[in-house]
């Protein structure tokens, strides 16, 4: 609510700098917000990457099968899942939960590979490029 009504007053904004100082001055309150200005040499290529090791989608193992009917197997949806669980003893699977604290739970396979995965090495923006959206 503060930071959108703030950023609607202002005409165009041209720079990260631009929008963190809107952001920081929405607060009567000196610490009300914290921002954090992240240079482009820490960005990583994450899009490319992960498509190598990690599947785009995929259906939960309690539900996959052909014993299960197509409308009630559960596809992995980040804006229906609200709590996720990682054990690194079972890499690739993310336990997914529906509800925070909930009973019902769902397994998703998300690796391709039982490989050790390495991190992106490719940066998203090269040099003295200005991140921008298409």
């Amino acid at each position: 609510g503060i930071i959108s009504k703030a950023l609607k007053k202002n005409d165009r904004i041209f720079t990260v700098h631009e929008i963190t100082q809107i952001i920081l001055q929405c607060s009567s309150r000196f610490d009300k917000f914290t921002v954090h200005e992240v240079s482009s040499d820490v960005v990583f290529d994450f899009k490319k990457w992960q498509g190598i090791f990690y599947k785009k989608s995929c259906v939960s193992q309690e539900t996959k099968g052909k014993q299960t009917k197509k409308e009630d197997k559960v596809s992995f949806q980040i804006s229906s899942l609200f709590m996720f669980e990682y054990n690194s003893d079972s890499k690739g699977c993310i336990k997914a939960y529906p509800n925070i604290n909930g009973i019902v739970s769902h397994t998703f396979l998300m690796s391709k590979t039982k490989e050790a995965v390495c991190p992106p090495a490719n940066l998203a923006y090269p040099e003295n490029r200005v991140p921008t959206k298409k």
